[in-house]
């Protein structure tokens, strides 16, 4: 199954580096995978995109979409009979960003192309979604638009419930994929692949967390597990509390350094060292930046990607490598 040009070009649109990980793997696998993404983005974008619509309607939005992606994992006689997620569709028309609304305008295409794909496979792509999707309902519930005071998660335990939901869940999908399409893939046991997978999905997620605080807070609302009695903290409070989870993050994207060593093939091992790198890279500009990573988002530039997409191509062509820093 080859995906339509359209659909690439609106893949590279919504995430640039992930699209060049993505590249990198084995077209079998890289479908659906790419199928997987958009769809997710698509339901962030319901749950998360500023758009003049209340939670409610988002809840019920998302309620539709899942339930039309948990039909892909029926059999093809039932699953070809499903209902359009109109509503997804329609909820385009509420936003004013114009790849976000090619996106949600583009899900009866990419719904067209999951159903062609193995039911095993499609079981895979509609049980890791539903989870996506159930973990951005809670965030539409736990954060109201319309609340009036500050709020953040309440412990450790309800930010790893998150960050699985959302992002590690999606370590086990990439690799029990690439483990029934790829021979010879794991040179670890696949248990160890897939615990280091779904570490790595977590990790990748707290970075995104510490790097959009300042929207978040902009937005009273904070992922991380803050203690303030319902009051915005200080800039001391945040500095304080973020060191541990700089290094959580850390070890966690260390695990994806483990995941690379414990696969075969250079394109694989580039398509997972990318993305580690840059996250490493993220969290050390958050770190260094101190209070100044509250106010303003912080990115890899252009040309640091560039040279990080350099150096992921050479650890993956040169394993021995992997155990050495590189940011």
């Amino acid at each position: 199954m080859k995906l339509p040009g359209k659909l690439c070009e609106l893949m590279r649109a919504v995430s640039r580096s992930f699209a060049i990980s993505l590249s990198a793997l084995p077209p079998k696998v890289r479908n659906p995978v790419a199928l997987g993404y958009m769809l997710a983005r698509a339901s962030d974008t319901v749950a998360d995109a500023d758009a003049p619509v209340d939670d409610e309607e988002r809840l019920q939005t998302l309620k539709e979409l899942k339930e039309a992606i948990a039909g892909l994992s029926l059999p093809d006689s039932i699953n070809s009979q499903s209902p359009a997620p109109t509503r997804t569709v329609g909820f385009a028309g509420y936003l004013t960003n114009r790849r976000e609304q090619q996106l949600l305008r583009q899900i009866p295409m990419l719904m067209t192309y999951a159903r062609l794909l193995p039911l095993s496979w499609r079981c895979e792509l509609s049980g890791v979604l539903c989870k996506i999707i159930e973990g951005q309902q809670g965030d539409v519930i736990t954060f109201p638009r319309q609340q009036s005071g500050f709020r953040a998660l309440p412990d450790a335990d309800a930010l790893h419930r998150y960050t699985y939901m959302v992002a590690g869940c999606v370590g086990g999908f990439w690799t029990r994929l690439c483990l029934d399409a790829i021979p010879g893939y794991a040179r670890v046991s696949p248990r160890r692949l897939v615990d280091d997978a779904v570490r790595f999905g977590c990790g990748l997620q707290l970075v995104n967390i510490l790097r959009d605080r300042p929207e978040d807070l902009a937005k009273n609302r904070c992922y991380l597990p803050v203690c303030t009695g319902g009051n915005m903290p200080t800039e001391d409070v945040l500095l304080r509390e973020s060191v541990f989870w700089y290094e959580s993050a850390r070890q966690q994207l260390k695990a994806g350094e483990r995941y690379s060593a414990g696969i075969r093939g250079v394109r694989t091992r580039f398509a997972v060292l990318l993305p580690v790198l840059i996250g490493m890279r993220t969290l050390r500009l958050i770190e260094v930046a101190g209070a100044q990573a509250f106010r303003e988002r912080l990115k890899v530039s252009r040309p640091e990607v560039r040279r990080l997409i350099f150096l992921a191509l050479l650890r993956a062509g040169w394993p021995p490598a992997l155990r050495e820093s590189a940011v």
